[in-house]
């Protein structure tokens, strides 16, 4: 059990070092020479005050971000075509089930171009979440995405 104390300690050790010595800079270049070779195009941050969001809900009413004042708010990118976007979905049904009552509120914003897609995406009842929609994906665009 001892050597264990003594084996985390170095690893603590080692890894302070390796952040003190600039080493998450080579990881970030190692990163961004890695999408530059996939063609990925790391996002723009925005600058300033949040864009924050005024769009259409599932059910036709509007949803700001200025709703969710006080609390923190997940917001998920999201369409139909994306193949990664429906794997994750079960999972933010979940974590939004778990993590409401402490305060986290997810927001999934479609850049569908409509909503029969995303109504037909989801054929037997709306997500656990609230569902927006960004058809011309200027919001998407303000965020970087």
């Amino acid at each position: 059990m001892k050597n264990r104390g003594v084996r985390i300690a170095y690893l603590l050790f080692a890894a302070a070092c390796f952040v003190a010595l600039g080493g998450w800079k080579v990881l970030e270049q190692g990163a961004r020479q890695g999408q530059e070779e996939l063609g990925v195009v790391a996002p723009v941050k925005a600058s300033g005050p949040n864009p924050g969001f005024d769009l259409e809900d599932w059910d036709g009413k509007r949803a700001r971000l200025a709703d969710y004042d006080g609390r923190w708010v997940l917001v998920n990118y999201w369409a139909t075509w994306c193949t990664s976007c429906a794997e994750e979905l079960p999972s933010m049904s979940a974590l939004n089930r778990i993590l409401t009552p402490q305060g986290l509120e997810i927001v999934g914003i479609s850049v569908d171009e409509e909503w029969a897609p995303v109504k037909g995406f989801f054929p037997r009842q709306k997500p656990s979440f609230r569902i927006l929609l960004d058809p011309k994906g200027k919001l998407a665009a303000q965020y970087g995405t």
